[in-house]
């Protein structure tokens, strides 16, 4: 009975997941150890490790940044000020990331508020756009909100009579934070990290508006070599 109604899980595991997963295997290894060598080699490896840097540095920032606000989600007892946290954290999800993204290369470009700022503040204007700097702001934005729902449960889960006990013994709040917070969370930050690193790893859109070839990610480089090959293909591999 329990494999019959699991049927179609598993054959929609094979069909969809299985049964491709074998297709690539099987084409990674046409040429042999070739393939593998080309993408350790050259400018792959560098787009490789482009990729795993920058996922790195948003996914610590993420986490620095989402334990923050979910940690003020959790304790404040302002009404007013979790409302405001909970819509600042949930309205970007509404959008799309195309329209995230096109936003900050506004916000970004040479006449964008924040280099005009910086010319009224005798600092004068910055090239702002197309590096590193505007991947990773734009990604860390684009990823906050998973990085604070997924803290918030984290936080709320601690029972917040240890703090007091804590607090009542004389603790101070750096000790609280070391000593019981940090330990109670550890796991709940452990998957954060790897969700946000997971996602800031594909990441397409992103790093071709804001970090145009000079900060090139993995999924661009796939697309480049899918269409590179799809053009290259004969037309009669193709029917």
């Amino acid at each position: 009975m329990a494999l019959i109604l699991g049927l179609p899980i598993i054959l929609l595991y094979v069909g969809l997941v299985a049964y491709p997963t074998f297709l690539l295997t099987d084409a990674a290894f046409e040429d042999g150890l070739a393939g593998f060598k080309e993408t350790f080699t050259g400018p792959r490896l560098s787009t490789l490790l482009t990729t795993l840097r920058l996922s790195l540095v948003v996914t610590i920032l993420v986490i620095l940044c989402g334990s923050v606000i979910a940690w003020t989600l959790v304790t404040t007892q302002s009404r007013l000020v979790r409302i405001v946290f909970w819509i600042a954290v949930l309205a970007p999800l509404s959008l799309s990331s195309v329209v995230k993204t096109f936003s900050f290369v506004i916000i970004l470009s040479h006449f964008g508020i924040v280099n005009w700022i910086s010319d009224h503040l005798g600092l004068g204007r910055h090239q702002l756009l197309y590096n590193d700097f505007a991947v990773t702001t734009g990604m860390v934005y684009t990823l906050l909100s998973y990085g604070v729902m997924t803290m918030y449960v984290t936080f709320h889960s601690i029972d917040q009579s240890l703090l007091k006990a804590a607090a009542s013994l004389g603790a101070t709040k750096t000790q609280i934070a070391r000593t019981i917070v940090l330990p109670l969370s550890m796991s709940g930050t452990l998957i954060t990290g790897v969700l946000i690193f997971v996602l800031a790893i594909g990441f397409y859109v992103t790093p071709v508006m804001l970090g145009g070839p000079k900060a090139t990610f993995i999924s661009s480089l796939i697309n480049h070599e899918i269409r590179r090959n799809s053009i290259s293909r004969p037309q009669h591999e193709c029917r």
